[in-house]
């Protein structure tokens, strides 16, 4: 039992730490992992970002090449997750200063701050159970 604990203990210690601002891009391995892209977050004529996020959703985009989105989100609210493991980018292509919160609980408990409106930051988002969209 006191095993389990400590686990979910160092689990949402690591957690905290990537969703308060340490999370990272992927770091290049020849093995299995490409390099985070540069790529600036200005919108294009369509109304997307460079990664092809639609103007004023928000985005998960896969950590590989070609970097495409694999989950978008429009409407505020809570929305629960469920299949994402690993290294994402979290792409907040909203406009008018939206946030994205991203929760270590489902339905939107123990939520911190993800990326401010118009920027994006990548991380492991294997603890994140659910975001929540505000204004």
């Amino acid at each position: 039992m006191k095993r389990i604990i400590a686990a979910l203990a160092a689990a949402t210690s690591t957690a905290a730490t990537l969703l308060a601002g340490g999370a990272t891009a992927p770091q290049a391995n020849a093995a299995d992992h490409h390099a985070q892209p540069n790529l600036a977050t200005t919108v294009r004529a369509g109304g997307e970002d460079k990664f092809g996020c639609p103007l004023g959703d928000v985005c998960f985009i896969s950590a590989y090449e070609p970097w495409d989105v694999t989950n978008s989100w429009y409407r505020y609210g809570v929305y629960n997750l469920s299949g994402i493991y690993g290294e994402y980018g979290v792409d907040n292509n909203q406009t008018g200063g939206a946030h994205v919160d991203l929760c270590i609980q489902y339905n939107g408990g123990e939520c911190y701050p993800g990326p401010a409106a118009g920027s994006y930051w990548w991380g492991d988002l294997t603890p994140v159970n659910s975001i929540r969209l505000r204004p």
